[in-house]
């Protein structure tokens, strides 16, 4: 997959600027995830093919959050990979896409350390 430059500023600037502190705790992971998170489905573009490379950066980012213990961010990676099968899929269904990001935020708005 071939990403335009400005795609590749746009990711380091949303990815790799703001990416959270590594998380010491579960309570600082979870939070950091729901942050990450929350800001992801304020910002989806109207582009699949954007939001499928912000997807990715958005998979390295919980993945980096959740190396001690991945179980806890189950329910927002499955939402991840759900949302990524819709962009594939069918990348013009807006409507499936718009549904799976509002579960993406649910998701984790849902988890909890405990």
């Amino acid at each position: 997959m071939r990403r335009s430059p400005l795609c590749l500023v746009l990711l380091v600037g949303l990815w790799g600027c703001s990416a959270p502190p590594p998380a010491d705790t579960p309570e600082k992971m979870i939070d950091a995830a729901k942050s990450v998170v929350e800001k992801f489905c304020q910002n989806v573009p109207n582009d699949p093919q954007a939001l499928l490379e912000n997807v990715d950066g958005l998979k390295d980012t919980l993945s980096s959050l959740s190396d001690d213990d991945p179980t806890r961010l189950t329910p927002v990676n499955a939402a991840v990979s759900e949302l990524e099968q819709v962009l594939k899929k069918t990348p013009g269904n807006t409507k499936a896409i718009q549904e799976k990001v509002e579960a993406l935020a649910a998701a984790a708005r849902g988890l909890s350390a405990s």
